[in-house]
């Protein structure tokens, strides 16, 4: 594994209780991992206003993709969702690097995505992970965000163009989460304001 950060995940200044809206839920608890219906709603306010930001991208040309970011992880989830979003943050800086050097190709070619971390994989273990939606110009080769990736460090990478935008943004934006309430309450701790949804782009 690549270097690993020494503090814990950067704090949102926006808290989970006000992604709810009082008047089309019953309930306005903000706890978005243990109150299923907190949960449905942030994920449905988080998915409109992300595809909605990602479609004003693709105007007449663009393409969308979905990629799947991965690190090695050996069981301390903190550390790694930190290097997942080190890594995120990364990939996104030298996209702006390149599209302001004018480099058409590459990084380059991204105009906007959404990295959104995912902390449990299909068998309900904990395995945490980067559910990427990237919009880029035509000439864009996928190669090249698995190469960038894979320069940071050891990862795999798998990216395909999305049959559907908002498809996507929303299996992207709507993780699972543990099975057992327990783990759910550990994860609500440990994720109390930390902004899992991250923008490159403008």
């Amino acid at each position: 594994m690549t270097r690993q950060p020494t503090t814990d995940l950067p704090s949102a200044a926006t808290q989970s209780s006000l992604y709810v809206s009082q008047s089309l839920h019953l309930c306005n608890c903000g706890d978005r991992f243990e109150c299923e219906t907190c949960r449905q709603s942030w994920i449905a306010k988080r998915s409109r206003t992300s595809e909605r930001w990602l479609s004003n991208a693709i105007a007449v040309d663009g393409v969308a993709w979905f990629a799947m970011l991965t690190i090695p992880t050996l069981g301390d989830w903190v550390t790694e969702s930190s290097e997942l979003f080190r890594r995120w943050t990364k990939l996104g800086k030298q996209r702006s690097q390149q599209r302001f050097r004018g480099i058409p190709r590459g990084l380059g070619s991204i105009r906007r995505g959404i990295g959104v971390l995912h902390l449990v994989g299909r068998a309900g273990r904990f395995q945490p992970h980067l559910h990427g939606v990237i919009v880029s110009d035509p000439s864009i080769d996928s190669r090249s965000i698995i190469d960038a990736w894979q320069r940071f460090g050891q990862g795999f990478v798998d990216v395909q163009l999305a049959r559907s935008l908002g498809a996507v943004v929303r299996y992207a934006i709507a993780g699972p989460l543990p099975h057992e309430l327990a783990d759910r309450k550990e994860v609500g701790a440990m994720l109390h304001g930390v902004k899992i949804v991250r923008r490159i782009g403008r």
